[in-house]
């Protein structure tokens, strides 16, 4: 498992540059969320092969005041031999939205995938993150999520494991 490795999506207008969302690689797992620092989301995958989506600031009766929902629990991200889906969002991206996301930092990023607002159909996004140590020759099989409606595939091989970005229309 990478040390620290951060991946932004950033959105721009043309004007503003955001970070829409982040992908992060440590040594305790995978975890991707959303820039809002309103919304405080995020979706993790650790170590041990369990993954989880969390939102905070509502009631339940686990932890005081967050809310986690198990995804599955399967091989630890060091094991995978193909793609482990790790997220999957869809995030408003119309101009009235752009200004609830944080202005975009570069020094926090070790890559970055940008989008450009105007380049986009509809008011939203599909950003959908996959894990994995594919075999080279299975590498032009990507998970069945890839679809008609995909703007935008990132491959990040610097990552440990390596990081798919796909970000798609929202249907």
């Amino acid at each position: 498992m990478a040390k620290g490795y951060r991946l932004q999506v950033a959105l721009t207008d043309g004007k503003e540059l955001r970070t829409l969302a982040w992908i992060e690689c440590r040594p305790e797992g995978i975890y991707s969320g959303v820039g809002a620092p309103q919304v405080k989301f995020h979706s993790s995958y650790h170590k041990s092969g369990c993954a989880h989506i969390r939102k905070e600031g509502v009631a339940t009766s686990e932890p005081p005041g967050v809310a986690a929902v198990a995804l599955f629990s399967g091989q630890p991200p060091s094991m995978l031999a193909g793609w482990q889906p790790v997220s999957s969002l869809c995030l408003a991206v119309d101009d009235s939205s752009l200004g609830d996301y944080p202005a975009f930092r570069h020094r926090r990023a070790n890559s970055t995938v940008y989008l450009d607002r105007r380049t986009l159909h509809g008011e939203a996004v599909s950003l959908d993150v996959f894990a994995g140590r594919p075999q080279w020759g299975s590498m032009l099989c990507w998970p069945q999520v890839v679809r008609r409606h995909l703007r935008l595939a990132h491959l990040d091989m610097r990552s440990d494991p390596w990081l798919l970005v796909l970000v798609g229309d929202a249907l």
